[in-house]
């Protein structure tokens, strides 16, 4: 069932390749099988469409909590917005300190 929907979705990302959504939609497809470098690869596609997509960009930062790499303490970073701090941190392809106010 998740497969044809994985299938549908693929299809819909070819027709729409400058959405967001379908990649949004196969990281989460990703994730329900448990393919977390997937569903890395489609967040962060997500988030270098729509630098803003915040759902794609709370997934990333999720994934990355859960491997111990990034500190959840948002204090710091109100100074600019934390979508900028995490849109930066995907650009680069890492993950600094995240801080939420």
């Amino acid at each position: 069932m998740v497969e044809e929907a994985i299938g549908h979705v693929k299809r819909g990302a070819a027709i729409a390749p400058a959405q967001e959504n379908p990649f949004l939609f196969l990281g989460r497809l990703s994730k329900v099988l448990d393919n977390v470098k997937a569903a890395e690869r489609m967040f962060t596609r997500a988030v270098q469409i729509q630098p803003e997509c915040m759902e794609a960009l709370r997934e990333l930062r999720l994934i990355n909590l859960r491997r111990g790499k990034i500190e959840v303490c948002w204090a710091d970073c109100c100074a600019g917005s934390h979508a900028n701090l995490l849109v930066s941190a995907v650009a680069r392809g890492q993950f600094g300190q995240a801080r939420e106010p």
